[in-house]
């Protein structure tokens, strides 16, 4: 898939731009609410367009802006077939549908414009609070970006930066995470890298929790794993009961799961796990 960021009838100001990777909202998947995505280019064009902040805005503060939305209307190119104009319209927010999580406004629109972004301006900065979804008889409505969205875009650029991060390893021996973020999605990314001759791996202190624990335990490429710190974590009894059920890690030595919340019960379960015979150092 291509993006042609800026496209002006057959002008193509940034030129043709392929598309690495897109993300949908799990939301919109399910039940068709949230409906938004982004995309991930395989070029930082945004260095030579600049950037839009984002901004989740409460109802009443989004009455108060001058928003726009911007995008390439079906009417305007009707005669022009094979072209794209892009094009802009402003005005107010008539009402906030927070129920369907929807502004809704008068601004003119048409087909071909969903998924434009609705922005403001302030300060000389600008700012996207909405992507447009929907056009009726009476007024046109956005998705209105909302606290929970802005972190599940958050997430979304985080997946991304951390599987750069792994790309500069390969085949490491070694692989620790100092001031990276760890959640049950990164370490699910975690888990398509083979890193077969992978031997300690250091997650200490990084908020795992039992489902994290869970994809982690799944891993059956590191047979050579030979050192796990898990240290410091939100693991909890479940957690290390799911651990203690892997058969993967046949050189297992040293596993460093304390400050878990982990009881004698489940120390024992850990202690008995029959794939870890070269395990000599547990720590609970």
């Amino acid at each position: 898939m291509q993006s042609l960021p800026g496209v002006n009838g057959h002008v193509l100001p940034f030129g043709s731009i392929e598309i690495e990777k897109y993300f949908i909202s799990p939301n919109y998947i399910k039940e068709e609410k949230e409906d938004y995505g982004i995309l991930v280019l395989k070029e930082p064009v945004g260095e030579l367009t600049g950037y839009f902040g984002l901004a989740c805005l409460e109802p009443e503060e989004i009455k108060t802006k001058k928003i726009n939305v911007t995008g390439y209307s079906g009417d305007k190119i009707a005669s022009k077939p094979n072209t794209y104009e892009m094009w802009g319209m402003e005005g107010e927010a008539s009402h906030i549908d927070q129920v369907q999580g929807l502004i809704n406004y008068m601004i003119d629109t048409n087909t071909g414009q969903s998924g434009s972004r609705v922005w403001y301006e302030e300060g000389g900065e600008f700012y996207i609070c909405g992507v447009h979804v929907l056009g009726a008889k009476l007024v046109n409505s956005p998705t209105l970006l909302t606290r929970a969205m802005y972190q599940q875009i958050y997430m979304w650029t985080q997946e991304m930066k951390f599987k750069d991060f792994l790309l500069q390893f390969g085949d490491t021996k070694k692989l620790e995470f100092i001031d990276q973020e760890i959640t049950t999605e990164l370490i699910e990314i975690l888990m398509d890298y083979k890193l077969n001759d992978l031997s300690i791996l250091n997650l200490s202190q990084k908020r795992i929790d039992a489902e994290g624990v869970r994809a982690l335990a799944q891993n059956t490429s590191w047979i050579n794993l030979s050192q796990l710190n898990l240290s410091s974590n939100k693991i909890g009894a479940e957690g290390a009961k799911t651990l203690a059920q892997n058969t993967s890690w046949v050189n297992l030595s040293h596993l460093d799961l304390s400050w878990n919340g982990i009881g004698a019960e489940e120390a024992k379960l850990l202690r008995q796990n029959k794939t870890w015979k070269a395990l000599k150092t547990l720590n609970i």
